[in-house]
């Protein structure tokens, strides 16, 4: 089964917004990030960012319709595609925990063929795990199918699914800019540095990495 592709270069809240579960064929998503962008989680309290001060920075903030923490999408900086597959797929399995591995067995080995400095790439398997911190910072908790190495985080993955199909959020760095991140939300001292050594960039351009996601979809 072939894959159809789109750009998508409008806001990162209209894109959230967007029901991709209508009629989902197999289909990759890219996001064209254009301004600096921190997500919370659909039911991520208000007070967890300072809007006020993300305003200052020139920080887009917005909300998604999956769980978790706060995702940071820095503009050039962030590989964003989200992956949807329907119902009856050969990919499809019922089973939330299950059903993201592919997706993370999918970005290691591309991060594997464009990255050959990050080493010992571990595909999460099982339950969340998560605390007070990871609750507002998503790369600090490790979900199944997320992509983690040395205890830090390599591509976060959440997961939307309904009775048509599912779809996967995907994102990873080729660079990391966190100090506004940290700073909008309210990391400070030893959770400064635990956000700061939760994000593993790739070392490699985002063209590059997104050849190389696309060239192993169409081989599944």
């Amino acid at each position: 089964m072939s894959w159809v592709f789109h750009d998508w270069n409008g806001s990162v809240a209209d894109f959230h917004a967007a029901d991709l579960l209508v009629n989902p064929v197999r289909s990759g998503w890219i996001l064209n990030v254009a301004r600096d962008t921190v997500v919370l989680g659909s039911h991520q309290p208000e007070s967890d960012s300072n809007n006020e001060l993300a305003a200052q920075l020139g920080i887009d903030v917005t909300r998604r319709n999956s769980g978790g923490g706060a995702v940071w999408l820095p503009a050039g900086d962030v590989v964003w595609i989200d992956l949807v597959i329907p119902r009856g797929d050969s990919l499809w399995t019922e089973d939330v925990r299950v059903a993201p591995l592919w997706v993370g067995e999918l970005w290691r080995d591309a991060i594997t063929a464009v990255d050959p400095s990050l080493v010992d790439l571990q595909v999460v398997e099982g339950a969340l795990r998560t605390d007070a911190l990871g609750q507002k910072v998503c790369f600090v908790s490790e979900g199944p199918g997320e992509v983690m190495s040395n205890g830090g985080k390599v591509v976060g993955i959440s997961q939307r699914r309904n009775r048509n199909g599912a779809r996967f959020q995907c994102c990873a760095y080729t660079a990391l800019r966190l100090d506004g991140f940290a700073a909008v939300m309210g990391a400070s001292g030893a959770d400064h540095d635990r956000l700061v050594a939760s994000h593993v960039p790739v070392q490699a351009g985002r063209n590059e990495l997104l050849a190389a996601l696309r060239d192993l979809l169409q081989r599944l």
